[in-house]
């Protein structure tokens, strides 16, 4: 029997930097490795957090993940769709 953890744990999850910043501002970014085969974000989140957000919470956290193969940076193809997504997901905040 897997434990929900488990069955987690071979998942992929989709990220914005805001995840990415807070869960290293709290010192919990190990939680993200911990859950997920691995996260995937999009060249947009990688500027934001890396390149603009150099020294800041998230930076080096996200920086070593994508180099040790964990964080994957994937150009975004389908903008309408982002935005689709984005309007839906806002709507049950």
């Amino acid at each position: 029997m897997t434990t929900q953890r488990e069955e987690m744990r071979k998942l992929r999850a989709v990220s914005d930097a805001s995840v990415l910043i807070h869960l290293s501002a709290i010192g919990r970014f190990h939680l993200l490795m911990d859950l997920f085969q691995e996260i995937v974000i999009s060249e947009g989140v990688y500027e934001e957090v890396v390149v603009e957000g150099r020294g800041l919470p998230g930076s080096l956290e996200t920086a070593e993940a994508i180099r040790s193969g964990f964080i994957a940076v994937k150009r975004v193809t389908d903008k309408e769709g982002v935005r689709n997504i984005s309007y839906e997901w806002d709507k049950y905040k």
